[in-house]
């Protein structure tokens, strides 16, 4: 095969394995990404051998695999810092976090999803950081830091507003939510679950909606609003 149909059949593959993978067809997925491998390496796309070397690793952890899954996180992080991939790096990191966080390495965790957060906000994709400062405040609501991680729920929901994502939005407030209620903001965690739920009824969220719910009434029930 000439180099351009190469790469058109190894992405094929990828976005063949994501499809796989989604329907729990892990087996298949895990073959398609290796003949991906193939292609990618045969045609010298290093960018490309990265994605697939980091989607392995997805599919690695999710069968429980972390210890490979990580070797695969951090091949791909090193093949995107070659190439000058900034969000390829990041992607790889805020991925290895996960592993890091199953394992219970709380810290070295934080540290990646910091380092994440700061080549996210490089690339200047307002969607991108705003996610990051998501999956970073989530440690450190973990951590117990509710105030840092109050900061960066703000930032993030900012964000997703100036995006004019609202499904993003809505989940983002929902988190606020849970937030505010751990810090005893009865009122906040309030206002934060009425605007999603609001925002998830409007664009047709039914399963958030569901999730919001509960939030509103344990607030309502702390408030002694039975109402």
């Amino acid at each position: 095969l000439a180099l351009g149909a190469r790469l058109l059949l190894a992405r094929a593959y990828s976005d063949e394995a994501w499809a796989h993978w989604n329907l729990g067809e892990q087996e298949r997925a895990s073959q398609l990404l290796s003949e991906a491998r193939r292609l990618y390496a045969d045609a010298g796309d290093r960018a490309g051998m990265a994605q697939a070397i980091r989607v392995t690793g997805l599919l690695l952890w999710n069968r429980g695999d972390g210890d490979t899954a990580k070797e695969m996180f951090h091949r791909a992080h090193a093949i995107y810092s070659e190439v000058g991939n900034r969000r390829g790096m990041a992607t790889s990191l805020d991925n290895l976090a996960l592993v890091l966080l199953k394992q219970g390495d709380l810290k070295r965790a934080k540290q990646v999803r910091e380092e994440a957060l700061a080549l996210f906000r490089s690339t200047g994709n307002k969607s991108t950081i705003a996610v990051a400062l998501t999956n970073l405040g989530n440690i450190l609501l973990k951590a117990g830091d509710l105030a840092a991680a109050g900061r960066l729920y703000d930032e993030s929901l900012a964000l997703h507003r100036e995006v004019g994502n609202a499904v993003a939005v809505g989940a983002a407030l929902c988190q606020l939510g849970e937030l505010r209620r751990e810090q005893g903001d009865l009122a906040g965690a309030r206002g934060a679950y009425e605007e999603a739920l609001s925002i998830q009824q409007s664009v047709g969220q039914e399963g958030r909606v569901a999730e919001s719910l509960p939030g509103l009434a344990e607030v309502s029930l702390a408030a002694g609003d039975l109402a």
